[in-house]
């Protein structure tokens, strides 16, 4: 036993010699902490002893320079970096929002009011839904006409497809809208003239 720990420690030493004169030499880059530490500390002292004195009184030629930031951010920069894309801009006011001078809601300009326009799509969802039930599967080959509460019937309705509605008609939903702009009786005619009729009921 005792000569085998004698082997052993004989062998340590042999390898660490070896190591440390490879490491010396310049043929083997230094593993272990402990060389690194003797080797800077040897090229410490000679550069110490070659250097003239005070020409380094900082030491910053005894280590490494590293990348420093010159200039600090603002908040703003570091906020969009931590919480924000690179390309996101600051949060500006809009200055292209109205007020519907009918329902008081906002919207953009140029655009057509959400709340005014829903009120249409839901009127245009139950004409179509009554003139889906009273047509069925037929085909429709005649003008509809939306026929509201207390409203009479036209002269020519039975040369067209009546759908009652069973409420009254909207203010905004006159009957001029339903009209059409020009009224032919040949398609000779449409190519000769063009009879324009005037908006009725505007009530």
């Amino acid at each position: 036993m005792a000569v085998r720990n004698a082997w052993n420690s004989l062998k340590h030493c042999f390898n660490s010699f070896e190591e440390v004169l490879s490491v010396s030499l310049g043929l083997r880059y230094p593993y272990k902490p402990t060389y690194q530490a003797v080797l800077l500390g040897e090229n410490n002292q000679q550069t110490t002893a070659l250097a003239p004195q005070n020409s380094d009184p900082f030491g910053l030629g005894d280590g490494f320079l590293w990348a420093v930031p010159k200039h600090r951010r603002t908040i703003e920069k570091r906020m969009r970096r931590k919480f924000g894309a690179a390309n996101l801009l600051r949060i500006r006011p809009r200055n292209d929002l109205t007020v519907c001078t009918r329902c008081g809601h906002h919207h953009e300009i140029g655009i057509l009011c959400d709340h005014c326009y829903k009120k249409v799509q839901e009127e245009t969802k139950l004409a179509q839904d009554l003139v889906q039930e009273k047509l069925g599967l037929s085909a429709v080959d005649k003008e509809v006409i939306l026929l509201y509460e207390n409203e009479a019937a036209p002269q020519d309705a039975q040369n067209k497809f009546v759908v009652e509605v069973p409420k009254p008609r909207p203010q905004w939903f006159s009957r001029n809208l339903l009209q059409r702009t020009t009224e032919v009786e040949t398609p000779k005619a449409v190519a000769e003239t063009n009879q324009v009729v005037k908006p009725a009921d505007m009530g």
